[in-house]
């Protein structure tokens, strides 16, 4: 099964994906990227499926930090990477406004890229 960093790896960490929303649970520990493509930075190219929806939702917050430009009315991923210490997964996501979040967390569900079909998502848990 694919991990969180390897399937980031393989959507170019994100680059110039366009973030629609965040959503912060508070009462159930996640934290939800909501994606508007993400295959954005394939877009031009012969490669590009098309335009692709999908959330990233990391699961069992535990430190979350936002330093984001709230004035800015589209807000475009220059990076989305994850790293993983002692059993604690770490993302970090840049913006092109220099903003950023960061948070740790135990598991994440996202996308499988792996497949021709989208809709579908995995999870990943440590």
């Amino acid at each position: 099964m694919d991990t969180l960093k390897t399937t980031l790896a393989r959507l170019g960490d994100l680059h110039d994906a366009c973030l629609q929303a965040i959503v912060w649970d508070i009462a159930a520990g996640t934290l939800e990227f909501r994606i508007a493509d993400i295959h954005a930075n394939l877009r031009g190219l012969p490669d590009y499926p098309g335009l692709t929806p999908a959330s990233i939702i990391l699961r069992e917050i535990g430190e979350l930090a936002f330093d984001v430009e709230s004035g800015a009315r589209d807000q475009y991923i220059s990076e989305f990477s994850v790293s993983e210490a002692g059993g604690v997964w770490r993302a970090a996501v840049f913006f092109r406004s220099n903003g950023k979040i960061t948070a740790t967390y135990r598991s994440a569900d996202f996308p499988d890229v792996g497949f021709l079909s989208l809709s579908a998502s995995v999870s990943e848990a440590t």
